[in-house]
């Protein structure tokens, strides 16, 4: 909230007032937002003062840097710099009137935060009993080790802040089943152990969220990122929103994402395959460029599992997996429905997987470490 404008801010605002009840805040959002708040006000507050001093010293820097040319034969250095120096107190002029225009933040007298706590003090969800959040916590740990969505792209955070997207998706899976009622999710987290993505596009949440989403609650869930919930809510509600607030709630989602790098990517590749496999292939693997970023491209693909059959045959032995991958196609399950996605795809899984499978060649079975609902396609 203390990212957008005043006017993007009040779109919320009137959003969360007309949805009333419907929201619900999980307990580990409410936590996460009051550790980050100081921070986020302090950056805030210091933004202005920062723009104008990153001018000042543009300014001098290029004054330093044209000056050495004044006695140049051809060029007046003279007139240019004038004409910066005009361009630059203008722009200092521009930041200085939004600072007076706008009162800091202060922690102990917040107006976003008195919002805030009278709109939703109430749709908060209960905080865990210390039984209930351990629990809680070890899954969380443990679907963190096997690049289990959401959660491992925080694998690198210290302590329980690695945790923090498993403990919010445990909370709404629970809220969803105690109201047997489906969920959307609101978020401007970016990262692809929530998202969808075919050809850089968001395309929704993981399918396989979805897929566990749905086993755990018999309800449906869906995402959506801060812009896409204001032009859908305001639909919704008849509530008037101008692009201008769309374009900032894109930009402050656009600012939160990171390029990914080599260790990031494999660890895209690594969600088909158990740890122990992969543990000595790893070396290997960050190695070769070329494959990971073939890996990276299936990913983006509708059918979000790696096909063994593009992986290099050196690759697939130094994992120690099984020589023959096997057939299968994927389902989407909903309204107690099972609709084929996309063509069936060869890939390699455990023996137990592929026993499971066989020994039901006419059924669809739910794969954990596919992340989804798979039947034999071979013949």
């Amino acid at each position: 909230m203390y990212r957008y404008t005043e006017t993007a801010r009040n779109h919320f605002f009137d959003i969360a007032r007309r949805l009333g009840e419907r929201i619900a805040i999980p307990y580990q959002v409410a936590c996460e937002f009051f550790e980050a708040r100081t921070k986020v006000i302090q950056d805030q507050n210091k933004a202005i003062d920062l723009m104008d001093k990153a001018i000042e010293e543009a300014h001098n820097r290029l004054k330093n840097d044209l000056n050495q040319f004044r006695k140049h034969a051809h060029v007046d250095i003279a007139k240019i710099l004038g004409e910066i120096g005009i361009s630059m107190s203008n722009a200092q002029s521009d930041i200085r009137k939004i600072k007076e225009g706008r009162a800091p933040v202060r922690l102990n007298d917040d107006p976003i935060l008195r919002r805030l706590a009278d709109l939703l003090a109430d749709n908060v969800l209960p905080e865990p009993d210390e039984g209930e959040l351990a629990t809680r916590k070890k899954a969380a740990g443990d679907r963190i080790k096997a690049a289990i969505p959401p959660g491992f792209a925080d694998k690198n955070k210290s302590g329980d802040k690695s945790l923090g997207d498993a403990l919010i998706w445990f909370e709404m899976m629970e809220a969803s089943k105690e109201n047997a009622l489906p969920i959307i999710f609101v978020t401007d987290d970016i990262k692809d152990d929530w998202w969808l993505r075919v050809e850089g596009q968001v395309i929704g949440p993981l399918p396989a969220l979805r897929q566990e989403f749905h086993k755990a609650t018999g309800q449906h869930f869906h995402m959506y990122q801060a812009e896409n919930f204001i032009k859908h809510a305001a639909e919704l509600l008849n509530i008037p929103v101008d692009q201008g607030t769309l374009s900032e709630a894109a930009k402050v989602s656009e600012d939160q994402a990171k390029s990914l790098t080599k260790s990031q990517i494999f660890d895209l590749f690594k969600r088909s395959f158990s740890d122990d496999l992969l543990a000595s292939a790893k070396k290997d693997v960050l190695q070769r460029a070329e494959a990971l970023d073939k890996v990276y491209q299936d990913y983006k693909s509708p059918n979000i599992w790696v096909s063994a059959r593009q992986l290099a045959d050196s690759d697939i032995a130094s994992m120690g997996l099984r020589p023959s991958p096997v057939l299968l196609q994927r389902y989407l399950i909903e309204d107690r429905s099972a609709e084929p996605v996309g063509e069936p795809q060869y890939t390699f899984v455990s023996k137990e997987a592929e026993e499971l499978l066989r020994g039901s060649p006419d059924q669809i079975l739910w794969i954990e470490e596919l992340g989804g609902y798979f039947s034999l396609a071979e013949s």
